[in-house]
């Protein structure tokens, strides 16, 4: 098979010989940079302060905050003035996300704590914010929450 040349004006578009497209391809996998600086945090390690607005933003005691995010009490008073590890970084990151999702679904913060912190018959009597030790467990809550989105009752 011959290769067609290019005109000046091909080269300059860079068309390489192809046909124009009527829909131009959309990339899928583009990463939004929010992301990316999340994981870049997530990777170094949230600072000491991050749980500590967590904590006030969710109302829980430290007790259940460190039972969210899988380590003891103990060692989360060790954290103090360093940084958690990625694994427990990426599980405040994960509740911040859940509890953003369920503020926007309920349309307010109150709303929001209220319904993370009462057992919901959909997830068999189990509270959402307790489901957030596990990634499934997230996955679960974030369902429930589109269906109240999409007034489907649950």
């Amino acid at each position: 098979m011959a290769l067609k040349k290019l005109s000046e004006d091909q080269q300059r578009r860079g068309l390489a010989g192809l046909r124009k497209r009527k829909k131009p391809r959309t990339v899928e996998f583009i990463t939004d940079e929010e992301n990316l600086v999340a994981h870049t945090q997530i990777e170094k390690g949230y600072a000491y302060n991050v749980h500590e607005s967590l904590i006030t933003q969710l109302e829980l005691s430290e007790i259940n905050f460190s039972r969210l995010i899988g380590i003891s009490v103990s060692t989360l008073k060790r954290r103090r003035g360093g940084r958690f590890t990625t694994e427990e970084s990426d599980r405040m990151y994960r509740l911040q996300k859940l509890l953003d999702r369920t503020e926007e679904v309920l349309e307010g913060h109150e709303a929001a704590i209220e319904w993370l912190k009462s057992p919901k018959r959909a997830l068999n009597e189990r509270k959402p914010i307790d489901l957030t030790i596990s990634e499934a467990g997230v996955h679960e809550v974030e369902q429930l929450l589109g269906r109240i989105e999409h007034g489907i009752f649950s």
